[in-house]
């Protein structure tokens, strides 16, 4: 999509436009694939056309209300009932917003995007329907889980004859979207490859999730694959034909993880897609870690000098420092939670973020270490992360909180790895030998410190639900704890490899 940096404003401008409103953000989901319902949740979705009318049956898995009354700028008038309606559910319910584009609307004229264009008009359009709409939340005490922004061509939708602005109509969602990271909400888009395409372009890739309706099938299990997707997203929920109402099924949540060999060799198991790999290129340094794109989609290898390689649609490349001098090799990197960013970590702890999402919050570069940092997690805001060296000691910043760490104890094995939990009030380390070092809220479902292993432990990743995780080998052998002992989907080792396992990462 082509705009102008001024269409990119900082959150703070974002933020502002919704000073003197106290937002109640739901459910905060940990990067899961299939949003905040149960593998095969069904439920219903309704809006305005329902007021006056019979509700569907209360207590459904899925719940979702329309804010609107059919158009940006207005509101459902039976919004309130309808939430209440939602509550019924065992499952945090979503809402959706309508969204178009008017260049004539005196709503693109003021916003955070300043110059006088086309382009800023349709940001700031896009801008004011997404406050607009979470303003209106407000008012009547609605707090989604998922924001669905309603993308479809039978809506006004500016064109001439018959030919849609494609790059205004991107910009114009661009704009909600921003809206919606700013204020720290789950975003994702409703609509069909066909009509999001012809409105927004085959190039404009947002990478949210993605709601998806099958009108012509009374079972949506199908349109759950990747071959229905589009915009860089991953299907979390498909919306079919009921009796009466819209109904709703939630896609499977994603399960299954990558290994990553030192010549950037990909292992994929459970339904973990293997979109490339590096295992054929000259490398002017080894790959050191992999990190999954968060909404699904892709990954991205990072090398010792810290030159990136993209694989999937969902990955985008940001940047990297493959053609700076660094004092220290890169030794990991971590995605920004909504997946537009990353940050490299050097053995020094010096930070280099990239992408819009991806800021420096501070590093250790500067301080004296014992021992080398070993690898980073984020916080789930993605306004912090952790830094943990060999002895365990651990460096938080930004939004981080230290939890503890192991640098004041004697350990029989270096540390290797670390995950966060889900909700970032604690974290995993992880030893050579397997040893496992839980802190804050982070439970100890067990350790391979006492076992025989084939190789030393290199990684380590947590299950999307928190409640277990997987150990790897160098040799490519997975150990699993808690419930990820139901998701061991297979190990590389006894097989033979050309370069050691260096390290895992979830398909999320």
């Amino acid at each position: 999509m082509s705009q102008s940096n001024s269409a990119n404003p900082p959150r703070a401008a974002l933020a502002a436009l919704l000073l003197g409103v106290t937002l109640t953000v739901g459910t905060t989901l940990p990067g899961a694939a299939a949003g905040p319902y149960p593998d095969g949740a069904t439920g219903y979705d309704i809006s305005w056309p329902q007021c006056g009318g019979a509700y569907p049956p209360g207590g459904s898995g899925m719940a979702i209300v329309g804010i609107n009354g059919g158009h940006p700028f207005s509101t459902n008038p039976c919004l309130a009932s309808e939430w209440s309606w939602a509550k019924g559910s065992p499952n945090p319910p979503s809402a959706y917003l309508n969204t178009n584009w008017d260049p004539a609307s005196p709503q693109g004229l003021q916003g955070p995007c300043t110059q006088p264009t086309v382009d800023c008009r349709a940001y700031n359009y896009g801008v004011s329907a997404a406050a607009y709409g979470i303003n209106a939340a407000h008012a009547a005490n609605v707090s989604p889980a998922v924001w669905w922004l309603d993308v479809e061509t039978g809506d006004s939708w500016f064109n001439i004859n018959g030919a849609y602005d494609q790059a205004r109509d991107a910009t114009v969602i661009q704009g909600m979207i921003d809206v919606m990271h700013a204020n720290q909400l789950t975003v994702g888009i409703y609509s069909t490859a066909y009509q999001f395409d012809k409105l927004m372009g085959t190039s404009y890739n947002p990478q949210v999730p993605l709601w998806v309706p099958d009108f012509n099938d009374s079972n949506p299990v199908g349109y759950c694959l990747p071959a229905k997707s589009f915009g860089g997203g991953e299907i979390w929920q498909v919306q079919y034909t009921g009796a009466q109402f819209d109904q709703d099924y939630s896609c499977p949540a994603r399960h299954g993880y990558y290994l990553v060999a030192g010549d950037g060799g990909i292992f994929p198991f459970g339904d973990a897609t293997g979109y490339g790999s590096t295992g054929n290129r000259h490398l002017n340094k080894p790959v050191v870690g992999i990190g999954s794109v968060p909404s699904g989609g892709g990954y991205w290898l990072v090398a010792a000098d810290g030159g990136i390689f993209p694989f999937g649609p969902g990955a985008a490349g940001f940047g990297s420092t493959g053609n700076r001098h660094l004092n220290q090799p890169v030794v990991g990197m971590a995605p920004a939670p909504d997946g537009h960013g990353y940050w490299l970590v050097a053995a020094d702890g010096g930070i280099v973020p990239f992408g819009p999402s991806a800021h420096g919050y501070g590093s250790t570069g500067n301080i004296r270490l014992n021992q080398p940092i070993v690898a980073m997690a984020p916080t789930p805001s993605g306004h912090g992360y952790w830094l943990v060296a060999a002895d365990g000691g651990i460096f938080p910043f930004g939004d981080a909180t230290g939890y503890g760490s192991t640098g004041n104890l004697h350990l029989y094995r270096p540390i290797v790895g670390m995950a966060a939990t889900a909700d970032g009030h604690g974290y995993w380390l992880v030893s050579s030998d397997g040893g496992i070092f839980p802190f804050g809220d982070a439970p100890g479902y067990g350790s391979a410190g006492s076992l025989a292993l084939d190789s030393p432990v290199v990684g380590m990743a947590r299950t999307m639900s928190g409640q277990g995780y997987w150990l790897v080998t160098q040799r490519g052998h997975i150990i699993p704890f808690g419930d990820a002992v139901a998701q061991a989907y297979g190990s590389w080792y006894p097989r033979g490899l050309s370069r050691p396992v260096l390290g895992m990462a979830p398909s999320l």
